[in-house]
């Protein structure tokens, strides 16, 4: 079975419930593919800030959750991590050593500047564009087992866009599958096409979903930003 790009994501927001000495932005990106969330980890970044909307018809009310990649029993109960946000400092909602959430008020298109502190010590600062807020058309009924599109508008271009089709069913704790169909496509593409038979099905009980994803990501001293919106459409069989 192929990873589930929308279970990463699912699974990311979870864990951020339960759980200057700056440097050159890597604007090549090499580390990151934006069909694969998941590739970014310790093996490139010590942390990782994920801003993302809250939800549909939200898209102000920003989620942000920043995780150490590391050994979270080095970060101890009175070390102090700060996210600036154009030199306001942003007080978290919930935390604990490795794993911090707030939400705050930011605009889509806009740009601001991130500057991540541990200890008093500056670990990167960047200025990053929020993504475009995209506004799709999905159809109203989908079939994996026909053709299938859908498209969208945008104000402006990101730096990714990812498409996808995907399945899954839920069984047991020990039994459960999933599928997708899944494409990083250019940033000014405004529609996605999906072949007939591209995703598994398992009959009753499938729950199928197209979706949108909105990225852009800089990685700057082994400090990941990234800022993700997803849009989609789910029908449950």
């Amino acid at each position: 079975m192929k990873r589930s790009f929308w279970i990463f994501m699912l699974l990311l927001l979870a864990l951020s419930f339960t759980l200057i000495s700056c440097g050159n932005d890597d604007d090549n990106n090499d580390d990151f593919d934006p069909t694969d969330m998941a590739g970014v980890n310790a093996d490139n970044a010590d942390w990782i800030v994920n801003i993302t909307p809250m939800e549909a018809g939200r898209e102000n009310d920003f989620m942000i959750m920043v995780n150490f990649t590391g050994d979270n029993t080095t970060i101890l109960p009175t070390d102090v991590l700060v996210l600036k946000i154009d030199g306001v400092a942003l007080s978290w909602l919930s935390s604990f050593p490795g794993y911090y959430h707030t939400q705050t008020d930011l605009t889509a298109g806009q740009s601001y500047e991130f500057s991540l502190l541990f200890n008093g010590s500056v670990k990167a600062t960047t200025t990053m564009t929020l993504p475009y807020v995209a506004n799709p058309s999905f159809p109203a009924s989908f079939d994996p087992a026909a053709a299938a599109s859908f498209s969208w508008t945008l104000s402006g271009n990101n730096q990714y866009q990812v498409a996808a089709a995907q399945s899954s069913k839920y069984v047991s704790a020990t039994e459960h599958y999933a599928d997708e169909y899944i494409k990083s496509i250019s940033p000014s593409d405004r529609s996605f096409n999906v072949p007939a038979n591209s995703i598994e099905t398992w009959g009753a009980g499938t729950t199928l979903t197209l979706a949108l994803y909105q990225i852009n990501y800089k990685n700057v001293n082994r400090v990941a930003f990234m800022a993700y919106q997803m849009k989609q459409k789910v029908w449950n069989r």
